[in-house]
């Protein structure tokens, strides 16, 4: 596992020490000055692009196409057989160029383009405002602009994260809802997939930050690609711990520039490749951990005696040789065996621990809520009990649990609005019930390979979730796409409510879990915390449901605002309590004849709700007809089946297979038979197990046996063991 050098990369690290400003890289020992030389306050800044500069310092730039460049832009692209990049000007720099006069930048529409190194060193430069029409932010657009926020447009398909180098007061980068490349979450800029972490804004001020689960990379210059100059000194941001999530694999050159307060960094299990030229400037670094120990490690040529932080890794790993080269210290974790660890925040003198487990006690850093301990946590009946709430403050940022715990009790997380991140171990099986209903601000959750219980809305009215990942050694759930399933695919347990506006649910669906899509609002407060309204963020408009469905839990659908009609297959024999309920969107709905049965409150809170499709003489008609809904008619079908009904032993939900479905479909009605009803033929055929004794667990047992091949065929009995 030999690791080459770049020397290309000393070499050109060397060259630049002490030197003036080069394309697309700024030195530390670079000072922003605004320049001497007087430009004219009228002028072109594109071919078809002109600009105004007004005795208030308002910059207007007009015009149509795009910006010139002043610099090489690192991506160039055409977008629809259009060019949208400017033309290069190779022959001077930019006239707005260190011109401290210039306060406000207005972009009109029409405009396509910032152009690179267009606002360098623009010192006095307050705020931007860039029309709809922008498609591209090239490099440098604005370094070491004094600006605190930046929106970006719908439109926008192309942005540098160096465009916003050095802006050292920079705290927020806001992206519209509606770009189809980037969204922003705190601030931070990620690709609408969330598998790419863009930008990280120099100014924000958070002192511990978290990347959300599902990144997958940090993109070059994520953080910063210099490091930035402020009152004539060099400016390290306050983040102190850095968190990377069990998801990311890569980290691009110079991806985690500039934090000199990073002390410790742990790589996670499932890195691939580290670029490590991308710790320029972390001096501040003690201890470094690699848990993968076959990541591949780039740019380590950059290293010198500044840097003497200790290795932590397996004995035989490419981190292990690579601290032997660099005479670095190096900490053994034993021989290689698969486990994943995140290390606790380090506990301060003097803070207060509370009980919240037989073995698990919790503490607050700052604004972090740490759980340390083993074994499993207590259960809380509601918000009001969580271990938190007295002794240290209503609403903790993040939740970090140790290694060791198994098992999250209910409402430990219930209504945390200002939650972003929850950290779980490796070792953890379950969540209790409501264990963070209703914290709206979460990103991402991902549930380690020996998870086996999700309790009742443990994940419910999660606002802000994009994806919900699941190891996959896990043998109980699995992820698609971000959406979590039981492993077999057969039964949709919980949709990340931002994940899209529109989603085709899987054929091969059989299932829809009570509350799966359940609910769609984000909750937030104005700044001075007197009123609570409610913002929308990533409303599901549109759901496709399988024809293999044959089952639609309580609340299932509950709260989609934005839902504008839905059609229900032919072979869904059970829509649980409310399961439309608060739909306010919803204008018209099909149900099939084979629903029989139709909950009075299903539609409570659809004030758009007229039409109700159907067959004559269905359950759905007589529904609308005492309800005061239009009744319409469907054609080509009635309430008498299409096709004899199926008598197969063991087949409960008379789709005309056995399988893990009906033995699902027996157990919720052991259960709860009132609830979940099986009559007439399906009754007939659950009873698998000992015919003639009732339906029972023993029946889904059998059905499970038939699917495993311990037995070949229904009915089965418990006085002998079928091979």
């Amino acid at each position: 596992m030999k690791i080459r050098k770049l020397t290309a990369f000393a070499l050109a690290l060397a060259s630049l020490a002490g030197t003036a400003p080069v394309t697309g890289l700024v030195t530390p020992q670079t000072s922003v000055i605004a320049a001497e030389t007087k430009f004219e306050k009228t002028g072109k800044c594109g071919e078809n692009v002109t600009y105004e500069l007004s005795d208030d310092g308002t910059l207007t730039v007009s015009g149509t196409g795009p910006m010139y460049n002043y610099e090489r832009p690192s991506v160039n692209i055409s977008i629809s057989g259009e060019n949208i990049d400017g033309k290069l000007i190779t022959d001077g720099t930019s006239p707005f160029m260190g011109q401290s006069d210039i306060k406000k930048v207005v972009i009109e529409e029409g405009v396509t383009t910032v152009g690179a190194a267009t606002f360098l060193y623009c010192v006095g430069l307050q705020e931007v405002k860039l029309p709809s029409t922008v498609q591209a932010i090239y490099d440098r657009a604005f370094v070491s602009a004094p600006i605190t926020e930046l929106d970006i447009p719908a439109g926008t398909k192309i942005f540098a994260p160096t465009a916003l180098d050095c802006c050292v007061l920079l705290e927020n980068v806001n992206v519209d809802e509606k770009n189809e490349n980037y969204r922003s979450i705190g601030g931070v800029v990620f690709s609408k997939d969330m598998k790419q972490l863009i930008c990280y804004p120099f100014g924000k001020q958070d002192d511990i930050y978290q990347i959300p689960t599902g990144v997958e990379t940090i993109c070059s210059c994520a953080f910063g690609s210099t490091l930035p100059v402020k009152d004539g000194d060099n400016y390290y941001g306050p983040l102190k711990e850095l968190y990377l999530p069990s998801s990311l694999k890569t980290i691009e050159e110079d991806g985690l520039n500039n934090m000199m307060n990073l002390e410790k960094l742990t790589f996670p299990e499932g890195m691939e490749s580290v670029s490590l030229s991308g710790l320029r400037e972390c001096k501040g670094l003690k201890e470094v951990t690699f848990l993968n120990p076959y990541c591949q490690l780039t740019g380590i040529s950059f290293f010198s005696s500044d840097y003497n932080f200790k290795v932590k890794s397996y004995d035989v790993s490419y981190a292990h040789e690579f601290a032997a080269e660099e005479g670095l210290e190096f900490e053994s974790l034993g021989s290689y065996n698969g486990t994943n660890t995140q290390p606790l925040p380090e506990i301060k003198e003097g803070t207060e621990e509370v009980k919240c487990g037989d073995d698990v006690t919790c503490y607050v850093l700052d604004d972090t809520l740490v759980f340390k301990g083993s074994g499993p946590m207590y259960d809380f009946k509601s918000s009001d009990e969580q271990p938190f709430i007295d002794q240290f403050f209503d609403c903790p940022k993040r939740m970090i649990f140790d290694e060791g715990i198994t098992y999250i009790g209910s409402y430990v997380g219930y209504d945390c609005s200002k939650l972003e991140y929850v950290y779980l171990p490796s070792t953890l099986t379950g969540l209790g019930e409501y264990a963070f209903y209703d914290s709206s601000s979460i990103i991402g959750f991902e549930l380690p390979k020996g998870f086996t219980k999700l309790g009742t809305n443990a994940l419910a009215d999660c606002a802000g979730l994009t994806a919900i990942h699941v190891a996959p050694e896990n043998k109980n759930f699995k992820s698609v796409d971000g959406v979590l399933f039981d492993k077999s695919g057969k039964t949709l347990l919980r949709f990340p409510v931002r994940k899209c506006d529109k989603y085709d649910i899987p054929e091969g669906t059989e299932i829809i879990a009570d509350y799966a899509f359940y609910n769609n609002m984000q909750r937030f407060k104005d700044a001075d915390g007197s009123s609570e309204d409610m913002k929308q963020y990533g409303e599901v408009k549109e759901i496709t449901i399988p024809d293999s469905v044959v089952s639609i839990g309580d609340g299932a659908f509950k709260g989609l605002e934005m839902l504008g009609n839905i059609v229900i297959p032919d072979k869904v024999t059970h829509i649980g309590k409310g399961a439309f309920s608060n739909d306010s969107g919803l204008v018209s709905i099909t149900i099939p004849a084979s629903v029989t049965e139709l909950d009075a409150e299903m539609f409570s809170g659809c004030s758009a709700l007229k039409e109700i499709c159907g067959y004559k003489g269905s359950a759905a008609e007589a529904f609308a007809k005492d309800n005061g809904y239009t009744f319409k008619e469907l054609k080509g079908g009635s309430t008498e089946p299409t096709k004899p009904v199926s008598n197969k032993v063991g087949d409960a939900n008379l789709d005309g297979d056995v399988t893990l479905s009906d033995a699902l479909v027996i157990l919720q009605y052991v259960a709860n038979g009132s609830k979940y009803k099986l009559e007439g033929q399906a009754l007939a055929n659950a009873d698998c197990c000992d015919t003639g004794d009732g339906v029972t667990a023993m029946d889904a047992l059998s059905i499970q046996r038939l699917d495993a091949k311990i037995i070949k065929s229904l009915p089965d009995s418990t006085a002998t063991d079928k091979k």
